[in-house]
């Protein structure tokens, strides 16, 4: 779990990618320990959450 004042640091605008479907947008590779954001070099680590939602 990431806290989102952490994870907001991380976007600035020199991370953000362009393509002509998606315009402008943020790529986020998320592994099990850590996201990574393109275009920037540092890596934000994480602790995996498992939620159980039985209804």
């Amino acid at each position: 779990m990431v806290k989102w004042e952490v994870l907001k640091s991380y976007l600035t605008q020199e991370c953000k990618r362009y393509n002509a479907n998606e315009y402008n947008h943020w790529k986020l590779n998320i592994y099990t320990d850590h996201i990574k954001i393109s275009g920037n070099n540092r890596e934000i680590p994480a602790k995996v959450w498992h939620f159980n939602a039985e209804v």
